[in-house]
Order: structure tokens, then sequence, then C-alpha cells
């Protein structure tokens, strides 16, 4: 086995070319430690092997131990009778404590220490160092504690020696370092040290493999949007990353049919709406985004069926423009009134395309012919965070609404806060929320076209969340504790969603998901749809406090009082 020592001297018998691929070993050897010192392991890749072929020994020498004063199981032995030496006795009892060696540095000693104690069968106290530093040959794979993974490492005319290279075995150990990787790629993005992530990507790549189920899909997402993070520069344009959103919308379809959430939202809010248009004969909802129009028709249904008699509805659907369908909102407004007509509810329809909610007027809504006899309600369903990308927009947005004097407006939003200033800290925040969406997405479902595209309707947010910055990030989102400052500072204050609309929110998730881990409960005021302990998303509901609702009129009166009174001093003055 003179090989092994000629490859660690580096000296060949071919010359130059080895002494370069010895170089280049080590170069790699040496970022391999790095890499495992940014993860947070005090270990040498080269000191692995000698650890392993110790693993090795110990293993025999305890089968041998066993075998001569007691028995041994699958590599553990267990001294048993009256032969059994006092000394192997107390190494053994040391060895099947419960003490739990993490660093390999720590196994390094504690093995030596165990052989020291143990009687080493004599084939092995005569070997030679020498002669077991090539474990692909002398480790046998049924027996190997650590998956070996081999890489070159010498240009020869000989078959190339292999250095064993360490691969985690155990999943959820496997899982640990996974989620290691992917927040040590986000550090070394952050400090702009591409190299280094550039690298761990790679490392990610491989351990994701490793996985199964939902946390290989969301690695892969996250692991492809730091990619995309690195080379956007180069490989991509902001235009590239708007052409992967068009298709959001009809993504969002087959999110809505394959998990409660969007569902969640329609009821919820529609029920808050119901009860807003008791009793009113003339209604209007205005829909920030209509999308599909999807979420109407069981309102229309619910009113239809009112003891008072289905009152006259109008609907105000707003969308952006699409360019593959230009006539889609107008196509889901022929849809609604076939609806309407068969329900026998008078029904209203118009539409409004507009690049951003930003760019909505009052006189838009054709509000001033039916203002007093009209109740409005306004509609927002995954709507306002992607208007904080813009300063100033949701502020100009709220005072919009606010002046269309709506009974109520329903928010639905997601329970994150993924808009922060501080890249890694929102990486962190979007690499749990998201673990948690796709974990409610597998639940044991077999996989479908829906739950398919679902999870591409997801990772296109994911990628947004970590790739993109400035106008181009629109997945901004933030909690109910963020969302509730901006609307008390826009004049609003929250409209208390009844007890009826829990009890019926909690019945149609049990009845519609199946699902155990999705819960749904009562927060300060908002409705929490989540995951097991993890809230996904809130509905809240608000309105404009009753003293703002009059101080329109208010302000009339006074402007004609002291209008009044001017009149009054000027005929006095006459006089």
């Amino acid at each position: 086995m003179k090989r092994g020592h000629q490859e660690v001297d580096g000296v060949t018998d071919d010359g130059g070319g080895a002494q370069t691929s010895t170089y280049r070993k080590l170069v790699e050897e040496d970022e391999d430690d790095k890499l495992l010192a940014e993860l947070g392991y005090k270990v040498r890749l080269s000191s692995m092997t000698d650890v392993a072929d110790k693993l090795e020994k110990l293993e025999m020498a305890i089968d041998f131990d066993a075998g001569t004063a007691g028995f041994g199981f699958d590599g553990v032995g267990v001294g048993v009778g009256l032969g059994v030496d006092n000394n192997n006795t107390s190494v053994l009892s040391h060895l099947a404590s419960e003490t739990v060696h993490y660093d390999p540095s720590d196994l390094n000693s504690w093995v030596e220490n165990m052989l020291s104690g143990l009687k080493l069968p004599p084939s092995l106290e005569d070997k030679d160092e020498e002669q077991v530093d090539d474990l692909a040959a002398i480790i046998p794979a049924s027996t190997r504690r650590i998956k070996i993974s081999t890489i070159s490492t010498i240009s020869t005319n000989l078959p190339q020696p292999q250095i064993p290279a360490l691969l985690v075995e155990d999943s959820q150990e496997a899982g640990i370092h996974l989620v290691h990787a992917l927040l040590a790629c986000a550090n070394a993005i952050h400090q702009q040290n591409n190299p280094l992530a550039e690298t761990l990507i790679a490392k990610i790549t491989l351990l994701a493999a490793s996985q199964g189920g939902a946390m290989r899909k969301v690695a892969t997402y996250f692991a492809g949007a730091l990619a995309l993070r690195i080379y956007h520069p180069i490989h991509s344009s902001p235009n590239t990353i708007k052409s992967e959103t068009n298709s959001s919308d009809h993504l969002e379809t087959h999110f809505y049919e394959a998990c409660p959430y969007l569902k969640f939202a329609h009821f919820s809010a529609n029920q808050a709406i119901f009860e807003a248009f008791a009793g009113k004969p003339h209604v209007h909802v205005i829909d920030l985004g209509l999308k599909h129009g999807m979420q109407w028709p069981p309102l229309m249904q619910a009113l239809s069926l009112r003891p008072e008699g289905p009152p006259l509805f109008r609907l105000t659907g707003i969308g952006a423009p699409q360019p593959i369908n230009p006539n889609g909102l107008e196509e889901v407004g022929w849809k609604l009134a076939e609806l309407a007509e068969s329900l026998h509810i008078k029904f209203e329809y118009r539409h409004i395309v507009t690049n951003s909610l930003a760019d909505l007027e009052p006189y838009m809504f054709d509000l001033n012919t039916d203002q007093q006899s009209s109740t409005v309600a306004v509609n927002s369903v995954l709507e306002f965070h992607r208007l904080l990308a813009s300063p100033n927009t949701i502020e100009k947005v709220l005072e919009t609404v606010r002046s269309l004097k709506p009974a109520i407006l329903t928010v639905f939003e997601q329970e994150a806060n993924h808009n922060g200033t501080v890249f890694v800290d929102r990486f962190t925040e979007a690499l749990h929320y998201y673990s948690n969406i796709f974990d409610s997405l597998e639940g044991g479902c077999a996989m479908t076209t829906d739950l398919a595209m679902s999870e591409m309707y997801l990772g296109q947010q994911i990628c947004n969340v970590v790739a993109c910055e400035g106008r181009e990030r629109k997945e901004r989102h933030e909690n109910a504790k963020q969302w509730k400052k901006r609307f008390f500072a826009a004049g609003f204050e929250m409209a208390p969603l009844g007890s009826n609309v829990f009890r019926q929110a909690s019945l149609l998730l049990e009845f519609d998901s199946g699902k155990e881990g999705c819960r749904v409960e009562e927060n300060d005021g908002c409705l929490m749809l989540g995951w097991h302990s993890r809230p996904l998303f809130t509905t809240s509901a608000w309105r404009i406090p009753s003293y703002l609702a009059s101080s329109s009129i208010a302000a009339v009166a006074t402007t004609a009082i002291s209008s009044l009174r001017d009149v009054v001093d000027r005929s006095e003055y006459l006089i």
C-alpha cells in the first residue's frame, strides 16, 4: 500500500502532471474545510479518513471482545457472564452510555480511548497504519456507518485512488444540515461573498436530493432563487422576472383548488359582506382584484335567499391588462350576469383595467348617482402587499377607498414579514413560512395537476422574495400587526368579525380540507388560518368611524353657516 503514502507526498512517476493534480486536491480540501467551518463544524475533511478507520477498528474490536466474553449485535458489544474482563466491562458500559458526540473531532479522541481500553484482535494490532488508508477498498458497504462518495485526486496511468468525502446518512440530520447550508448561503450573498455562495448552492442541491417531500421542494425553490439572485445581473433582466409572474393568475386558480386558503379568504369575506348588506336594497361590491370572479357566485346565491328578497347587486371588478386574453374581465362579467339571471337578481357590472391600483380615482366608480342609496363594500384578496414596492402608494389607495365611504372593507393577506430591509432576516422568515405552506400541501395527498401548479405558484413567490429587490420585489408580505398600523393611520377602524363568521369558516375548513393540521383562530379582531401552530393567512374587516363618515356633511354645513354669516355681516355694514 505504498500508493497511499505517495498520494500524501504528492510524488509519482508521471512528473509535473501529478504535482498539479495534487495541488488541485489540496485546494479542493481547503475549500471543503472552509465550507465546513462556515456551516459551524469544527472538523477538517482530511481527518475524516482517520476517524472512519478507527471506527471500523473499534467495531471489529468490540465484536472480537464480545465473541470471547459475551455477545454482540450489529457492531455493538455487550459483555455478560463470568469471563468478562473488569476493564473491558467498564469500557463497554461507557460505550453504552447516553453520551452523544456530534463533533467528529471529539469522536476521534473518544474512539482512541475506546481502542486503548479494549483487547484488540491480533490482526488489528499488527496492522500498519499505511495499510488502511483506502477506505473505499477496505470498509464493506454493508457495514459502513458513513456513506462514502469518492473524489479523484491524482492523474496516473494506474487506477486512480479515491479520497472519501463525508455524506450524512440520516435524513433528519441531513435536513438540519440542509437548513444550515441555506442560511449560510443567504449570509454569504448578504456579505457579497459570491464564490462561497456558489459552492454552498452546489452543496444544497446535493443535500436536497437526499430529502423527500416538502423539504426537498422548498430547498430546491430557495436554491434556485438564491442562484438567480447571484446571476441576475448577468443572466436575467427585470423583464425576464416579470414575464415569469404573468401566469400567476392562472396558477392561483390551481392554488384555490388544491388547498383551503383562498376558499377561506372568499368565504370569510363574503360572510362579513353579507352581514353588512343585511336589509339593504341596493348593494355595490368593488373587487380590487377580480381575476376569474370565483368569489362572488356564493355571495350572489346567499343574497338571493334573503327573507326580504334579493337586492340590486352592482359589481365593479378591477384587474390588470391581460395580453393573452384582453377581454378576460368582460367575459367574467357575462358569466356572472347569466348566474344572476338564473337567481332572479338584478345585476349591474362594470370593469376597470389598470396597471396599478394607485391609478384609481373616486370618480371611476360612478357612485354619484346612487351614493345615498347603495351600500358599498370593498374587497382585497392578496392585493395590498404589492403596493408596498413604491413609496406612498398604499396610502394613496387607502385614501381613495376611504373616499368611497364603504360600509366594510375586507382584507386577506399573508401572515408573514417579508418586507424587511435586511436580506438575511427576510430570507429566514420566508424559509420558515413557505416550509409550513409546502408541508400543509403535502398532507398525505397524491400529486395532482392542481397541487403541482400550486407549488409553481408558491415557487414564483419565493423567487420574488429572495431574488428581487427594489420595485421588482412585489411580494412584500406583512403581518396583521403591521397592517393594523397602516389602516389606523389611514383613518379606518376594525369592524368586528362576528362569531358566525368564525363558526362558518371553521365548518368550511373541516369539510373542505380534511387535514387535521389546518387551524382557524380569532386573534385580536382578525381570523387567522394556519398550519398547526403557525399562522399563514389573516382575514380582517375595516370600516370608517361614524364621526369620520359624517365629516363631509358637517364640513358642508359649516361652510354654509360661515357664508351666511358673511352675508349678514355685509348687510349690517351696508345698513
